[in-house]
């Protein structure tokens, strides 16, 4: 419960400050976590945690909010280094190569 509210306190912030204006991306990804854990919750109030509903919409919601956290945080790397296109142009080269050995180790690691 306290992990709701968390995410609840930290959207209305995001929006109350003004923030989803300048970082969009942070912004969205916000309120993927409230959606995401509203939507989670009320399928196990109303279906179970062990039905098939369960499985699908905790799986599905979970992939949204990862790849919206992703993109969050490419936004915030963007937002902090675009000033320097040289140190731009090396950490995104290393982000990306980062990004994607923990990919393969999540898929490797599942299977």
């Amino acid at each position: 419960m306290a992990g709701t509210a968390l995410k609840l306190v930290l959207c209305a912030l995001v929006f109350a400050r003004g923030l989803h204006r300048r970082l969009p991306l942070f912004g969205l990804y916000t309120v993927m976590l409230v959606v995401e854990t509203v939507a989670v919750h009320w399928t196990y109030h109303h279906w179970g945690y062990t039905s098939a509903a369960a499985r699908y919409v905790y799986w599905s919601s979970l992939g949204v909010v990862l790849f919206a956290r992703a993109s969050a945080v490419a936004e915030l790397c963007w937002r902090g280094l675009k000033n320097s296109p040289a140190v731009w142009l090396i950490a995104r080269r290393v982000l990306a190569f980062l990004a994607f050995a923990m990919l393969v180790y999540a898929v490797t690691a599942g299977a």
